[in-house]
């Protein structure tokens, strides 16, 4: 049984398919993901693997961690601490288990994600007073 991850990186996988121009511009390629993200898979390996289009990319869907081919960026932990602060939950799926590991970056992950499940706890008491 396919686990959501694989779920998730099998259709990111099948996107490629659409994607025949392969993105080689490093210009081209910050301009095209700010307007999508999903302009990152039409990126070459080597701009998937570029610090700031990968930022860019996580910024808007932190699901993107899980192409990175580059190990150093894998295991970064700046990158990791900004997916977190974007999405906690998915972020945290994707990083590598080596930056699992680091303490700093598991406190903001558990900080991150009790303020998104307090978020949530006040947003249905909300809607139920109303």
């Amino acid at each position: 049984m396919e686990t959501m991850k694989e779920k998730e990186i099998q259709w990111l996988n099948d996107l490629k398919v659409f994607n025949t121009d392969v993105i080689k511009n490093k210009d081209e390629a910050l301009f095209k993901v700010k307007r999508d993200w999903i302009y990152f898979m039409a990126c070459s390996e080597e701009l998937q693997n570029d610090r700031d289009i990968l930022l860019l990319a996580v910024s808007y869907n932190p699901i993107v961690l899980s192409l990175i081919t580059d190990t150093h960026l894998v295991s970064d932990k700046e990158i990791a601490m900004f997916a977190i602060n974007i999405d906690p939950i998915m972020a945290y799926n994707y990083l590598s288990e080596d930056i699992k590991k680091d303490e700093e970056v598991n406190n903001f992950y558990y900080k991150k994600l009790s303020n998104q499940l307090l978020e949530i706890n006040y947003l249905n008491f909300l809607s139920k007073v109303s």
